[in-house]
């Protein structure tokens, strides 16, 4: 009799739960149909993207070489800019204020990231950017793995377990950030789905006082404490079972 209430209980715990899920899964999609986009135009955020764009108006050929005109150096010294222009063989043949850590001449792993966009923040060639992607997505996937088994051990039904793990995987897809700041878009950069994706071109930080930490060290961070909590929470729950 004591085995078959318990089980009644259970029972109408996840029948309970059920409805909950819905109840989150329906706030989030009406935050997503309702949201306005923030836009972008001409502000400040988009501005280098804007400039880049349009580089080549400052650009000139004099005596076979490339050189920059008047207006293109009188835009560089008033915002305080450098430039480097590279050929089809990544080697430079213009460049104004460069920095002296740069080279005349990259390969592909050494080329920075800004050329695939402007406003990418993170300092990163494509070489570090593949190996912080490959890291991440390992932290993620592991994580992952970590809260599966220690759900499968905490539920027994596993429909429950499937469909809690396709709300955290999927929901955040249809899902789109109205900006980098606030609470709301700060936890949606973190869910797994968003976490896979390194979305370099956005600037989001964590900061916890004095701390302040960029999005893809937070993500790491997260993914690594999910992972520790999962493995021990999984173990404890199976010395209790046994």
């Amino acid at each position: 009799m004591r085995c078959r209430k318990e089980k009644k209980r259970k029972g109408w715990r996840w029948l309970l739960l059920f409805p909950v899920v819905i109840g989150l899964a329906g706030v989030f999609l009406f935050y997503f149909v309702f949201a306005i986009p923030s836009s972008e135009g001409m502000s400040l955020a988009s501005w280098p993207a804007r400039f880049t764009e349009n580089f080549a108006l400052f650009l000139e050929t004099k005596d076979s070489e490339i050189v920059l005109t008047p207006a293109g150096k009188n835009q560089i010294e008033t915002y305080g800019l450098w430039a480097q222009v590279l050929d089809k063989n990544n080697t430079e043949i213009l460049s104004v204020n460069k920095p002296s850590s740069l080279t005349a001449h990259y390969t592909s792993a050494q080329l920075p990231i800004q050329i695939a966009s402007s406003v990418i923040p993170y300092d990163w060639t494509f070489a570090r950017l593949a190996l912080c992607a490959f890291g991440l997505a390992t932290l993620v996937l592991c994580a992952l793995i970590a809260f599966t088994l220690w759900l499968s051990v905490r539920v027994e039904n596993p429909y429950v377990t499937l469909l809690v793990l396709a709300g955290c995987l999927f929901i955040p897809a249809f899902i789109a950030p109205t900006g980098a700041t606030g609470l709301f878009n700060k936890v949606l950069f973190l869910t797994p789905y968003r976490a896979l994706n390194m979305e370099i071109g956005k600037y989001v930080t964590y900061s916890m006082g004095k701390f302040v930490c960029d999005l893809a060290t937070t993500r790491a961070l997260v993914s690594l404490l999910a992972l520790v909590l999962g493995v021990a929470g999984a173990k404890r729950a199976w010395r209790a079972r046994e």
